[in-house]
């Protein structure tokens, strides 16, 4: 069975491990791997989530013949979560945000699209990654093939407001470029882009579990970043607060071909500690189990077609570490988004 050009029957996975954040302590948490691995060379560590999570989910036995894991899209290795030693002269902050400014995350993304075309079409993509931009990627292969689709975002953050707005806002912002340069296309404001240049529509656009909406949300006491939302909102942008998501669950009008977008800090804190922004408490594991079910009955029932799925921000330097007490269970988490999404009902555990 096909779906106007995709296949139903077979998903392809594959690692997009694009991690150009410019903040201090992210460069820091680089430079120091690659001064480890120079003195400990024969470290074996996974250089990125892919590699983490296939051997996880193989050490487990969940897989079947429906998903073929076809390696990753192609990235500069200075610009993964872990480079090579002889990376090391590039690892500034000033090299990063260079990046950033020049929209080398759009360039990206936009590289995606003929990735996809190449290896994956016409199965359905499985992306395991890190900055949240590449979804914009996906979704504009997407929109190549489908005319109206739903896009579920989960995330505890809204990721729509422009960057020029929160550059405006939010200081200090580490960008360089003038004010009145193209804005800028980043894992915080991608879909305002995508929105903007009618990639996806508003009225098919959910974001679930966003903590940008909540009242005491130090964001929302500055009115231009809560306008902008209230305006997304009234195009008839779906927020949907942590608290209504954890209270509902699953919206039950959304229906037909769907793409599905897991920011992984939407258990952050609670059972997630490896993402890269750790700035909300999110949902606990039993409560992020209990909306892949719901997702999943969708799906039993035909209500939804899934198209695709990407889980990204995942932060590979934390995965099973332990906090103040609390053990990272992201690989159990991605183990449960697999289950319950991706594998046939036969190969569950």
């Amino acid at each position: 069975m096909s779906h106007k050009g995709l296949s139903v029957e077979k998903f392809k996975v594959f690692g997009a491990a694009l991690d150009a954040l410019d903040l201090p302590e992210k460069v820091a948490l680089k430079l120091a791997y690659t001064r480890s691995m120079e003195k400990y060379p024969s470290q074996k560590l996974p250089l990125d989530p892919y590699d983490a999570v296939k051997s996880f989910l193989m050490q487990k036995g969940r897989d079947c013949t429906d998903v073929e894991w076809i390696g990753k899209f192609p990235i500069e290795t200075r610009l993964s979560p872990r480079p090579l030693v002889e990376d090391e002269r590039f690892l500034k902050r000033t090299f990063f945000t260079d990046f950033l400014d020049k929209n080398g995350c759009l360039t990206y993304s936009e590289k995606l699209m003929a990735y996809l075309r190449n290896n994956v079409y016409p199965s359905r993509p499985v992306m395991i990654g890190v900055d949240h931009s590449l979804t914009g990627g996906v979704l504009k292969y997407i929109a190549g093939l489908y005319k109206d689709f739903n896009v579920l975002i989960f995330d505890s953050h809204t990721d729509i407001i422009d960057f020029s707005t929160k550059r405006s806002l939010f200081t200090p912002l580490s960008s360089t470029a003038p004010n009145n340069s193209p804005d800028i296309y980043e894992c915080g404001s991608f879909i305002s882009h995508l929105l903007n240049e009618s990639v996806i529509k508003a009225d098919r656009l959910w974001i679930l579990g966003t903590q940008d909406v909540l009242r005491n949300d130090r964001t929302l006491q500055v009115e231009p970043y809560a306008e902008k939302l209230r305006n997304w909102a009234e195009r008839g942008v779906h927020l949907i607060s942590k608290s209504d998501l954890v209270r509902n669950g699953i919206p039950p009008q959304i229906e037909g071909p769907t793409y599905v977008s897991i920011d992984i800090d939407l258990g952050c804190y609670s059972c997630v500690l490896a993402c890269r922004f750790m700035d909300r408490v999110g949902l606990e594991s039993n409560e992020i189990i209990r909306i892949l079910h719901l997702l999943s009955d969708m799906m039993k029932r035909n209500k939804i077609v899934l198209l695709g799925l990407d889980v990204m921000e995942i932060d590979v330097h934390f995965l099973n570490e332990e906090i103040s007490g609390r053990r990272d269970c992201t690989l159990e988490i991605l183990g449960e988004i697999f289950n319950e999404l991706i594998f046939p009902a036969s190969g569950r555990n």
